[in-house]
């Protein structure tokens, strides 16, 4: 007698029932340990805790486990608990202040790390390649390549996966456009393969990168195989996070293919989402995105009256105040020129859509401010390579 295989729906529900029994048996497992003061046990459960949370996108959550880490009394005669759980706490805390432009706390924080455990001790890795993905990523913004790529190479050392697919980041920057592909696609066969060593959430980062490579060269067509691709994935596996960022890129094939009232429907569906548990980065881009797609909109409808179309400008216009704060933050000046360029059009655009002489006024005001912030970031960082202003 045969056995049926069982459907995607019931391998969906299996697996968000496997989701909560694994949460249930943490928190079991917290309040035995508890109970009996194992204080080891205690702190390897809510960093196991933290790590799934952050897996599975809710970064919060993530910080709220790492904290409980940190803030246990394990105390014993004086000799406080100082496992392996304590640096991944402390990574966790680290990466997400560095994802907020804190790096200052980030860096504080990754000093106590190696203070308390020594370049000698075997929880050494795991703080060393906290800060080698800081370092990476803050260079990276910044446009210091070379800076990034030193990163890169000391991160291979101590965590090979991360460093792997930051090259094909690396590539993308400098302009190797079909380098990269090669590249990220060797990785991604590697990531297919039936016993491979990569989570799905890796294959996921890879597919977006694959498609942002696709998006950049122009063929949305290709692109947005990848990107429905690594939804279907992340949504499989309830990666809500990287699945959020995923539905923003396909707003963004939405938008390059003239489709801007469904690109504004779609970004707004995942806004929630990526507002609560993504970086400063993330949410600069998505709100970025989300600008475009509004203006894009409201110009290709041609009953919207003057009135209905300045408001949306105007509203584009306060949304880019937030993107340049944040880019700022975070340090990625590349893309803050951008969000200036996008912001001194809007200001522009709305000069033209009439309004009160003090309006006027004000707009002229505000699109010189972002012309000349434009200038002064443009002399500090010159776009040199191929990457155009329209890149999500």
């Amino acid at each position: 007698m045969g056995t049926e295989k069982p459907s995607r729906r019931g391998l969906i529900l299996s697996s968000t029932k496997a989701k909560e029994w694994v949460m249930d048996y943490f928190t079991q497992s917290n309040l035995i340990n508890c109970k009996h003061s194992s204080y080891g046990m205690m702190s390897s459960g809510c960093a196991q805790a933290a790590a799934m949370w952050h897996y599975y996108g809710k970064r919060e959550l993530c910080s709220l486990n790492s904290h409980i880490v940190l803030h246990l009394d394990t105390s014993i005669n004086g000799i406080f608990y100082n496992g392996q759980s304590v640096c991944i706490a402390m990574c966790y805390l680290a990466q997400q202040h560095a994802d907020l432009g804190d790096y200052s706390s980030a860096n504080e924080i990754l000093s106590h790390a190696k203070q308390q455990f020594p370049v000698s001790t075997h929880e050494a890795d795991v703080w060393q390649a906290c800060q080698q993905r800081v370092l990476f990523t803050r260079s990276l913004y910044n446009g210091r390549l070379k800076d990034a790529e030193q990163a890169m190479v000391n991160l291979q050392a101590v965590d090979e996966a991360e460093a792997k697919i930051r090259k094909g980041m690396l590539l993308r920057e400098r302009g190797r456009v079909t380098e990269a592909l090669e590249f990220l696609y060797k990785l991604l066969s590697q990531c297919e393969k039936e016993k491979s060593e990569f989570s799905t959430d890796f294959r996921c980062r890879v597919l977006l990168e694959i498609a942002s490579l696709y998006m950049h060269r122009g063929d949305s067509t290709t692109a947005v195989l990848y990107v429905t691709d690594c939804i279907a994935h992340a949504s499989r596996h309830h990666l809500e996070l990287i699945e959020a960022i995923a539905t923003a890129h396909l707003a963004y094939i939405q938008l390059n293919m003239g489709m801007y009232k469904k690109a504004v429907r779609l970004v707004e569906s995942r806004l929630l989402r990526i507002f609560t548990h993504s970086s400063s980065y993330d949410k600069a881009r998505v709100l970025h995105l989300y600008a475009r797609c509004k203006v894009a909109a409201v110009k290709s409808e041609t009953t919207k009256s003057t009135l209905d179309t300045r408001a949306e400008l105007q509203s584009a216009a306060s949304l880019m105040l937030t993107v340049t704060s944040l880019y700022h933050s975070v340090e990625a000046h590349l893309k803050e020129k951008d969000a200036y360029y996008f912001q001194s059009i809007l200001h522009h655009a709305l000069m033209a859509h009439g309004g009160s002489g003090a309006e006027k006024q004000h707009h002229q005001e505000e699109r010189n401010r972002c012309a000349r912030q434009f200038k002064n970031l443009d002399r500090l960082y010159p776009t040199l390579g191929p990457v155009g202003v329209s890149v999500l």
